[in-house]
């Protein structure tokens, strides 16, 4: 063979490992662990226990947590049952939040935020009308 051409069974750079050193991050097969986890190309490589900074095309978003939700239930129905129906719109938001919380986590945060707003309208209402009855209560001759 020419000095232009390499030897297929030596590899580029004729060392006797075809010139390719170790993987990075150790053999697979180390004792301590399995090794370094392999990233996508041109994806940033992030410590274990941290989150990726974005989700991926098509992918959707954590969901939603149920805890959240719950509480906004029970403040809906609370402030439903003391306003008299008024804070309906409330229940309606929570349950199609958590409906749509494993399929649509997006549009159940939207709903979720729709909920907290009516239950804190509500809840100023009630502090409203508390504080009325106080004065009018105080100011009784």
């Amino acid at each position: 063979m020419s000095a232009q051409w390499t030897d297929p069974q030596q590899g580029y750079g004729n060392g006797p490992a075809g010139g390719y050193g170790p993987p990075p991050g150790g053999p697979a097969d180390a004792a301590w662990g399995q090794g370094h986890p392999q990233t996508p190309y041109g994806a940033p490589s992030y410590p274990p226990g941290y989150p990726w900074p974005y989700p991926g095309p098509g992918t959707a978003g954590e969901p939603p947590s149920t805890g959240g939700l719950i509480g906004a239930m029970v403040v809906a129905v609370i402030t439903m049952l003391i306003c008299q129906g008024t804070n309906v719109i409330g229940v309606i938001m929570v349950a199609l939040a958590l409906g749509k919380r494993t399929t649509s986590p997006d549009e159940a945060r939207k709903f979720t935020k729709y909920a907290w707003i009516s239950n804190g309208i509500h809840l100023g209402l009630i502090l409203i009308g508390a504080a009325f009855f106080a004065s009018a209560i105080a100011t009784d001759t």
